[in-house]
């Protein structure tokens, strides 16, 4: 039997908004006995639909506290909950979850990256520019829709990235 793959998926909350019911669409659908799945989460959420929905999903999740006045320690916290879970990928989502996934998962010296683009704009800050060339060759990156792919397809080949189209749909009902 081969290995399953684990994955660790960065989120800023636990909520019913599009990201979160994506992913929890992403593990309910995927096959348990190639590919195992875990949240973690660091922002306060007061969603008890998304906790119902994860929670009645079976999806393992769990938060790491983020107190924005200490960075330093939330990022250690971030990175030690990773190395714990010994992921072969760390997924990262949301403008927030990509910042702090990435840097953590640096840290932690994961080798594989999922970066997950959504609406956003990539003439971003510094600090995520610096993210973008630290993670070079180590990230990929997914865009949720053909538009948003088209729309940064000229940026992505000024910098030499590669961009993958994930389908957006959430089947509701």
């Amino acid at each position: 039997m081969k290995k399953q793959i684990k994955v660790v998926h960065i989120m800023p909350q636990i909520g019913i908004g599009g990201a979160e019911t994506q992913l929890c669409a992403l593990i309910i659908n995927s096959d348990s006995q190639v590919v195992t799945h875990e949240v973690l989460y660091y922002s306060d959420s007061s969603d008890d639909e998304g906790f119902k929905l994860y929670t009645g999903a079976g999806i393992k999740y769990t938060r790491i506290p983020r107190n924005r006045k200490r960075p330093i320690k939330f990022l250690r916290d971030l990175t030690g909950a990773i190395k714990a879970r010994k992921p072969d990928i760390v997924h990262c989502w949301l403008i927030s979850g990509n910042f702090w996934g990435r840097l953590a998962a640096i840290h932690a010296g994961v080798k594989h990256i999922l970066v997950a683009w959504r609406n956003c704009d990539l003439w971003k800050p510094i600090g995520a520019r610096l993210l973008e060339w630290l993670t070079y060759g180590r990230a990929q990156h997914l865009a949720n829709s053909k538009a948003k792919h088209n729309n940064e397809s000229i940026i992505w080949t000024l910098l030499s990235l590669s961009l993958w189209i994930e389908k957006n749909e959430v089947a509701l009902g």
